[in-house]
């Protein structure tokens, strides 16, 4: 089975650790989760009622003084005894009802917290940890692993008050009964430990196992989501069909194993009490017999035993249930502790308005050790020029694009902003000054207005209305019944390509960056499209500086300057006319687009 992505931190992690970071976020509702323990324990201390006021009812139809261990109670009517129980019991009720009230809002409260701390972390990650994470993984690590650590402890936390309570009290009512009885009684009780002891680690590994698989699980429906018209043109049903199958048939073998050692506890439990139940009724009928132990006693003493394994009997469901808790704590403080590569730097310099100069001095990254990306690239962009940069697949264009915003640190070399090195600069001050048009433009579920103001949130409707028409996105929207307000479905699947790209340049417009980049903005498009998106482009070019990533030759002629790049180098830089003169690298691309004049084309083929 492979490791996930996300890291786990290692099995050694001592428990009481993860629970010293757990209280830090339990601290904060002292209050409330004093007042759910309290009220759990006076409910488990409660249980006590049952067998004294059998005792008593017993005590009084057999004629004889009601005692409570040493001490006589002085008479009372008969029907104050059920009475009693009744008005105790009603107690108790109320007490497990409002501690799980309260129970449950500070669990949600906490999974509350948690889950906006991870998010948080989440959205503050590198690039390439996202990119390189599963998103049923992610989903599954950040959003339902909050709901099974603090939250399911502090549920664990208030059985276990009331269950020690519960035996606290019954354990002492069965001292007060019978001291001998008592002491052989609790010896066969504690021996429910052992095997509990003995099964915890393996429990463990399993649930862990578990936890993955469901990762996993998560992970194909997510995929096979957004990949449904790759499955439905290639008919791919039956094989996504078969993945997810073999990883639920794995989670149920897993299952089984986890099923089969929960279960074993049962046995061994059922047959300790059974053990014990019989051991008392031959002890107990014995004193009895010699006038040492009265019916009432005894039958309060079998009482309070019965109850008292009861809690013991849990102990094996409690035991799965705090290691969910414990392995969910640790999944979740290792994202806690993820620290992010790309961070602001502890002294930075204040430059809030791009006014100079973009430079990439002798830049080298890669993605990976020993697979270079980027080697050795040199280049200056002036503000108001238009730089653009070509090359095949894989030459490293778009790694160029995502450098300058700081999405991933060069491996060596310095890319400089009006001559800082952006490492000393905020990332929201570098961010601010570039806006950045993708191949495929992030479409969020909601309306056309709230996916517009993703560019800028504090936009007048002057503003929204100017880069609408600037986008050539204004008669679409027009033929909308509610307008910008209409529905746009998650992805945007019912816009068109066009539309998309149009509505990512209107965000750019209302950002109002002095940087723009396109990432190969136009190369999915058809012909129609591209023509309005070019046209929004180039209005949305005027007065900044632009680097553009072109796949097609033709929509860049105009550039004040064309780097070629080959296998992370530059190989060629200069115009467009200059470039086709040398009839090189560049040549060679504008060529095999077949974008030359009929009679160049064939001169250079007959070439």
């Amino acid at each position: 089975m492979s490791q996930l992505t996300i890291p786990i931190t290692s099995e050694n992690t001592g428990n009481l650790a993860l629970i010293r970071r757990a209280v830090t976020y339990l601290k904060k509702h002292a209050v409330f989760i004093f007042l759910t323990v309290i009220l759990a324990g006076l409910g488990g201390l409660l249980d006590a009622v049952l067998p004294f006021g059998v005792k008593a009812y017993l005590d009084f139809v057999l004629g004889k003084a009601i005692t409570l261990g040493p001490i006589t109670v002085p008479a009372f009517p008969i029907w104050f005894i059920p009475l009693f129980i009744l008005g105790f019991n009603l107690i108790q009720g109320t007490c497990y009802y409002i501690s799980g009230i309260l129970s449950y809002k500070v669990g949600q409260r906490i999974n509350i917290e948690i889950k906006t701390e991870l998010y948080e972390r989440l959205l503050h990650q590198d690039l390439d940890f996202i990119e390189s994470s599963h998103g049923g993984e992610i989903l599954n690590r950040y959003y339902h692993d909050p709901e099974s650590s603090c939250v399911l402890f502090l549920d664990y936390l208030k059985q276990a008050v009331m269950k020690f309570f519960s035996a606290t009290s019954l354990t002492v009512t069965l001292f007060v009964l019978s001291w001998k009885m008592a002491l052989a009684a609790i010896l066969i009780l504690g021996c429910t430990f052992i095997p509990i002891s003995l099964i915890n680690k393996k429990l463990k590994a399993l649930v862990n196992s578990r936890l993955y698989l469901t990762g996993h699980s998560m992970l194909q429906y997510n995929e096979s989501v957004s990949g449904i018209k790759l499955i439905l043109a290639n008919n791919l049903q039956n094989f996504r069909l078969g993945k997810l199958n073999e990883l639920m048939l794995e989670s149920f073998r897993v299952g089984l194993k986890q099923s089969h050692l929960h279960n074993f506890i049962r046995p061994i439990n059922h047959t300790l009490t059974g053990f014990g139940v019989s051991f008392v009724l031959l002890y107990g009928t014995y004193l009895i017999h010699i006038n040492e132990f009265s019916l009432a006693s005894f039958s309060a003493f079998l009482a309070s035993l019965l109850l008292l394994y009861s809690p013991f009997k849990s102990l094996s469901n409690s035991t799965v249930q705090l290691q969910y808790s414990i392995l969910a704590m640790q999944r979740v403080f290792t994202l806690m502790d993820l620290v992010p590569k790309i961070q602001n730097p502890k002294n930075p310099v204040s430059h809030k308005v791009f006014t100079d100069a973009i430079e990439f001095r002798n830049v080298y990254f890669q993605y990976k050790a020993d697979r270079p990306v980027l080697e050795d690239v040199s280049f200056t962009v002036e503000k108001g020029q238009t730089v653009a940069l070509v090359g095949e697949s894989g030459s490293g264009k778009t790694t160029i694009a995502h450098l300058l915003p700081r999405f991933y640190d060069v491996t060596r070399g310095q890319i400089l902003m009006d001559g800082h090195e952006i490492t000393r600069l905020t990332l929201q001050e570098i961010r601010n000054n570039i806006a950045i048009v993708f191949q495929d433009n992030p479409i969020f579920r909601g309306t056309l207005r709230e996916n517009l103001l993703l560019g800028n949130l504090t936009a007048s409707e002057e503003d929204i209305h100017n880069a609408l028409e600037m986008a050539y996105l204004s008669d679409f929207v027009r033929t909308l019944p509610n307008g910008l307000d209409s529905k746009v479905n998650e992805r945007g699947v019912n816009l068109s390509g066009g539309q998309r790209q149009r509505l990512a340049i209107a965000r750019a417009f209302l950002k109002n960056s002095p940087i723009v980049i396109f990432d190969e903005a136009t190369s999915s498009l058809d012909n129609i499209s591209e023509s309005y998106v070019q046209k929004a482009m180039e209005t949305l070019m005027q007065n900044r500086t632009v680097i553009v990533i072109a796949h097609r030759l033709s929509t860049i002629q105009n550039a004040d300057k064309i780097l070629v790049l080959n296998q992370g180098r530059v190989v060629e830089e200069g115009t467009h006319d200059s470039l086709l003169a040398k009839q090189g690298a560049y040549y060679n691309l504008y060529r095999s687009q077949d974008a030359l004049p009929l009679e160049e084309r064939e001169t250079a083929h007959a070439g």
